[in-house]
């Protein structure tokens, strides 16, 4: 399986062990890059990928939607300047993570013009290569970072972090299960798949 390190360890690793108690036999390797993959050059049976879905020549089916949203701690939005609208954004320190790979937008520069917003400064704030440190910067209350909401699903429902305006969000995108169509004629393969869709209309 071929997918991004930040959908592996947030969404996919989470859920192997209803796959590994179900398939005890059946062994799963998981290869975290975004780089276009070559199926027969790579030994990748699988990759699960976000972008509008136009993969020529190859099996894409939708796996999961997703956009790109603001989020924080909680505090933010009680706080001196509290977080209620956009337009508050001004009094907050803004978190950026920008992906080397795949389609995934999360420059503010971007967010903010579509929304319209000229007082922010997106050139300043913290700026972080690791997914996984942004997100935590945002965990501690530090400032508000733009994330796919894919990847803060638990963290919603723990209450670590909050959308503060809503999940509607300018750039919509999805999880896509892209494979040779050959591929779904293998068993395991094809059984990995339904797996994953069946994972996906699941809320923990």
């Amino acid at each position: 399986i071929s997918t991004v390190g930040a959908f592996a360890a947030r969404w996919l690793v989470p859920r192997l062990d209803h796959w590994r108690a179900a398939n005890p036999d059946v062994d799963i390797r998981v290869s975290t890059s975004g780089q276009f993959v070559d199926f027969d050059r790579d030994q990748i049976d699988l990759a699960i990928r976000i972008g509008d879905g136009q993969y020529p020549g190859l099996s894409s089916e939708l796996l999961l939607a997703d956009s790109i949203v603001p989020l924080c701690h909680p505090s933010l939005l009680d706080g001196v300047h509290p977080l209620n609208t956009p337009e508050d954004l001004v009094h907050h320190t803004l978190i950026h993570f920008r992906p080397v790979v795949g389609d995934i937008n999360t420059d503010w520069g971007d967010w903010l013009a579509s929304a319209g917003l000229k007082e922010v400064d997106h050139n300043r704030g913290l700026f972080f290569n690791d997914y996984s440190v942004a997100v935590n910067a945002a965990m501690t209350g530090q400032g508000v970072l733009l994330s796919p909401r894919t990847f803060i699903d638990d963290d919603l429902r723990s209450n670590m972090l909050v959308v503060p305006f809503g999940d509607s969000g300018p750039q919509k995108l999805g999880w896509y299960i892209v494979m040779p169509r050959s591929n779904l004629e293998q068993p395991n393969i094809a059984g990995f798949r339904d797996w994953l869709i069946s994972e996906s209309a699941v809320r923990y």
